[in-house]
């Protein structure tokens, strides 16, 4: 039984390939520690390329044996709230600097009480939180960037009506807006189970409609952080969620898929290796709105992964992070 410290570069054939190579070889491995502190690992290491983790291997015969060490189990999560009550999230004062959100978000209660509303705020639309999970709420500025584009000129013609895919939803919460802004309808894919209870469960508090799903199989086939929490996605019966379908499945004959406008706020690295997924699965001539990325470095290697299948332009800052709104090219013949 050893302990072992590996980098995990999400969507890594290489990675994959490795793990893999473990249960081969009669080897049982699972997680069981970030090298940040656990209460801090996801948003210190918000949108890098890599995450550092601790895994445990043991042989799968030594943990069965009497006298042995006993099987191998993963870290305990902490359990969530059945019926968490309701507060309301009000804007900090850099938010009024740079324009509201257009919605009221209402979070589950964090003990701090409600507080008084102007009476713009009153007149916005209210969005239920009941559950935060994983991650999506106003409190991160790639959030908010997004929330903003909605309520612009283009975001609000590009939205109304329309199918909406919210990529890497989290909590849901862009999807859900989306919604409430008059998308004709909303898909959200996330490879965490949380996060698509937690966007399940925010969709129904809402009264709306939300398709929840898995990543497309061509994704889930390479995705080492689900690999590794999870299993070999295709083995798993009891799993609950479903992929994706393809573009290609719905529209083979189509250069584009079936939603007009995808969002994807997610780490970097994540975000850059799916352009070409979400490619296929914006429709033509659609949009793409892009967040999860600060400075020129990270810039530069968004608008490599997908200069050459989006127009690109500049549509918000925020404390460093940036916003990329982008319009489908056709595919290449």
């Amino acid at each position: 039984r050893v302990l072992y410290a590996h980098t995990l570069h999400r969507y890594d054939h290489l990675d994959v390939e490795f793990f893999k190579a473990l249960k081969a070889a009669g080897l049982e491995f699972c997680e069981v520690g970030d090298i940040a502190p656990d209460d801090e690992a996801f948003l210190v290491e918000l949108f890098p390329e890599e995450r550092p983790t601790v895994f445990e291997i043991a042989h799968a015969a030594s943990a069965s044996r009497p006298g042995r060490v006993p099987a191998l189990a993963p870290r305990a999560r902490p359990a969530r709230e059945e019926a968490p009550r309701i507060v309301e999230i009000v804007a900090q004062p850099e938010e009024a600097v740079v324009g509201n959100l257009g919605v009221r978000v209402l979070l589950p209660d964090d003990g701090e009480g409600q507080q008084q509303e102007d009476d713009e705020t009153q007149a916005l639309p209210v969005v239920r939180l009941a559950v935060v999970g994983p991650f999506g709420n106003t409190s991160h500025p790639t959030t908010r960037l997004v929330l903003r584009w909605m309520v612009t000129e283009e975001g609000r013609d590009a939205i109304r009506g329309r199918a909406v895919l919210d990529y890497g939803c989290g909590s849901g919460i862009l999807g859900i807006v989306a919604l409430t802004h008059g998308a004709g309808s909303c898909s959200a894919v996330d490879n965490d189970l949380a996060a698509l209870e937690a966007a399940k469960a925010n969709a129904a508090a809402n009264g709306l409609q939300m398709a929840v799903h898995l990543p497309g199989a061509e994704v889930l086939d390479r995705d080492l952080d689900f690999y590794t929490r999870f299993g070999n996605w295709r083995s798993l019966d009891d799993l609950g969620w479903t992929p994706l379908p393809s573009a290609a499945a719905a529209e083979p004959a189509v250069d584009g898929g079936p939603f007009p406008v995808v969002l994807c706020n997610i780490v970097v690295g994540p975000l850059c290796r799916v352009a070409p997924t979400l490619h296929e699965l914006c429709g033509p001539g659609g949009f793409v709105v892009l967040a999860g990325f600060r400075g020129d470095y990270m810039r530069t290697q968004v608008e490599e992964a997908y200069g050459a299948l989006f127009k690109l332009a500049e549509r918000g800052r925020e404390a460093g992070w940036q916003l990329l709104v982008g319009r489908r090219k056709p595919s290449a013949a």
